[in-house]
């Protein structure tokens, strides 16, 4: 995918962004975009679908939790911790994996 972004914008710093404006406004211009493609495709959601897709999506490739925290922006690794962690099907896996060890005892 990122291929077909530099070919579509070989020279921009951005791909969702002119660089020009508040980085919020920008936000504000995508998540209204969204909403009226979610309508037209008869979907309910929000622009915030695809961020938390993406958060949970990273650990399942193996990013680590200071990854994750990064690239979503958070001011600390609690945050994602707090947020993100119960989504990860690995972290609800091993956490079953071990209550059945215990009970085996």
């Amino acid at each position: 995918m990122l291929k077909q972004l530099i070919e579509v914008n070989p020279l921009g710093r951005y791909f969702f962004w002119s660089g020009n404006g508040l980085a919020k406004s920008a936000i504000a211009d995508w998540q209204r975009s969204l909403a009226k493609v979610f309508k037209l495709a008869g979907i309910k959601g929000h622009a915030h679908r695809f961020r938390n897709t993406f958060s949970v999506c990273l650990p399942e490739s193996g990013a680590t939790l200071e990854t994750v925290s990064v690239l979503l922006g958070h001011s600390s690794n609690r945050t994602t911790e707090r947020d993100d962690a119960p989504w990860v099907k690995s972290r609800q896996l091993k956490l079953e994996e071990s209550i059945e060890k215990a009970w085996k005892l």
